[in-house]
């Protein structure tokens, strides 16, 4: 029987557009102890951005190859011819890419150097320069009420703008629960049907008894935990790691410590075998916190920080070593998230992620300055009449703000 992480990895090998990438990365936190299929899911979702980004421009150059590509239903050689040739296009890309990408390296050279006071002072006159005005913060939460109120008033004639999580979490900030309710019950029944299929690795049946529990539907939601404990295959192999922790985890919503500390045990001694993508620090850093044990939980911590890099993600190798109590070198990785994310966005880079620029900025105690980016760029939005971009931004300014 394949495992859970088995069934994820199937699951996004089949999610090939942007959308249902997200919403598979998204399930996927929501159900918890899965970062490390998360983070393939987010490396997915990059790679296909800068493919776009790279194919777009050069699909626009030839008619017929726009046409072709967009029409799909052309003849398959001529198709080939158009996809070999922005494969092409795309290598030549990619090594502009990396060119960019060794400039970026030396700009971080300059920041994270050896002389941190010099360096900070530094950075911190840069940061001066913006000048961003004072926000107010009551303004900021009456604004965040008011686009809420219109995404509400969109989604009527226009329901699949937000996904039905969104859709949850919106009705919620309005204290309009009963229809939250709805969609979280029709979610619940829709993973409880799914489960029947579920053999070997308990996922559907454990997203069920999350949104059971939503609902206060307690005796459901621990028959469902049960039923998810009783699906997933518990071997001996270092790839069981994984589904020892989702167990684990299980067994703590059940309120059995004794049985969860067992297979948090099981998890970190498999883990340690474990290579390659079968092997999480980040799951085994979560598994000693449980079990108690803070200077294990570093120590893995600080691994997975190291493996994050220096560049795209790189803060969150800065979230990493602040998890391991290591406060100047998380400082000095989200210093350099920023110079790389504020690079991208002055290029107008389609791998630009502003929301990694904010938790950057917010790393080094600017979340005035993440914040203003944020209210910015929904302003931008407003005026464009782009209600989904708005709501977005300012969902992310509610999430700052407390």
């Amino acid at each position: 029987m394949d495992s859970e992480k088995d069934l994820l990895k199937q699951d996004l090998a089949k999610q090939e557009k942007q959308e249902e990438i997200r919403q598979f990365i998204e399930d996927t936190e929501l159900m918890g102890g899965n970062e490390d299929i998360v983070e393939l899911a987010k490396a997915k979702l990059e790679a296909i951005n800068k493919k776009v980004e790279n194919i777009t421009p050069e699909v626009e150059n030839t008619e017929s190859q726009k046409t072709q590509v967009d029409t799909i239903g052309g003849s398959e050689n001529g198709l080939q011819e158009v996809t070999t040739s922005i494969d092409e296009k795309i290598t030549q890309k990619d090594e502009e890419i990396k060119n960019i990408e060794l400039e970026i390296n030396e700009k971080i050279t300059e920041i994270g150097g050896e002389n941190q006071d010099k360096n900070k002072n530094r950075l911190a006159q840069l940061e001066n320069l913006k000048q961003h005005p004072q926000l107010n913060v009551e303004e900021l939460k009456s604004k965040i009420t008011a686009v809420r109120e219109e995404m509400a008033e969109a989604l009527v004639n226009s329901p699949n703008l937000l996904q039905n999580y969104e859709k949850v979490k919106l009705y919620q900030s309005l204290g309009r629960i009963e229809e939250a309710n709805k969609i979280i019950e029709f979610i619940a029944k829709d993973y409880e049907h799914s489960s029947l299929s579920d053999q070997g690795s308990g996922y559907h049946a454990g997203l069920a008894a999350e949104k059971y529990a939503d609902l206060g539907n307690t005796a459901k939601a621990k028959e469902m935990w049960e039923k998810s404990i009783n699906q997933i295959k518990l071997g001996s192999e270092p790839k069981d790691a994984g589904n020892y922790f989702d167990v684990a985890n299980k067994y703590i919503k059940l309120g059995n410590t004794e049985k969860a500390n067992e297979m948090f045990k099981k998890c970190v001694d498999l883990n340690e075998k474990a290579i390659g993508a079968n092997k999480s620090y980040s799951r085994a850093a979560l598994a000693y916190e449980k079990l108690g044990d803070t200077a294990k939980a570093k120590e893995m911590w600080e691994k997975e920080a190291s493996d994050w890099g220096e560049g795209a993600k790189a803060e969150r190798a800065g979230e990493c070593y602040e998890k391991a109590g290591n406060k100047d070198k998380a400082n000095e990785m989200y210093r350099k998230a920023i110079v790389y994310q504020e690079d991208l966005k002055n290029r107008k880079g389609f791998t630009f992620d502003q929301e990694r620029l904010a938790k950057a900025y917010i790393g080094i105690g600017e979340k005035s300055k993440a914040l203003q980016m944020l209210k910015e760029d929904a302003d931008e939005m407003e005026k464009k009449n782009a209600i989904l971009g708005v709501y977005r931004n300012y969902e992310l300014i509610d999430k700052y703000l407390s």
